[in-house]
């Protein structure tokens, strides 16, 4: 499984949002995963064999066509969301009782990088606190 195919949807970016309104979700992955930190030139044409038929089909090619056509779609990097959800992760574990070594191991990481993430995280979590108090 790759690893964008396990970032909850609510935290896509707008592009795969709409592609996936349009084309349904796995589809929309597809794209994200093919064409991630690149843009792809939508034809306003179906063009048999072209990349976008190779990676989403004839039918879908079509429907992306249909709403996009003549549009220039980039697609953002998605390594900045897969370590979002890493952290997450991270954070969901070490909230759970799961010492900073083992959550270490686990991801192949420093314990210094793992205190890191928990700290960034307690940051973000005092901010919202202070604006929701003022």
């Amino acid at each position: 499984m790759h690893p964008l195919q396990q970032i909850k949807r609510a935290n896509w970016p707008p592009l795969i949002n709409q592609l996936a309104e349009t084309l349904g979700d796995e589809t929309a992955l597809k794209l994200f995963i093919r064409f991630t930190g690149r843009h792809l030139a939508v034809p306003k044409n179906r063009i048999p064999g072209h990349v976008i038929d190779q990676t989403i089909g004839e039918e879908k090619t079509k429907l992306l066509i249909k709403q996009f056509g003549g549009e220039d779609l980039r697609f953002p990097n998605g390594r900045k969301l897969i370590i979002n959800e890493r952290n997450n992760k991270i954070v969901e574990l070490f909230l759970d009782g799961m010492r900073q070594g083992d959550i270490a191991t686990l991801y192949d990481l420093t314990e210094r990088q793992i205190n890191t993430i928990v700290n960034n995280h307690k940051d973000i979590n005092n901010q919202k606190v202070k604006q929701e108090a003022a």
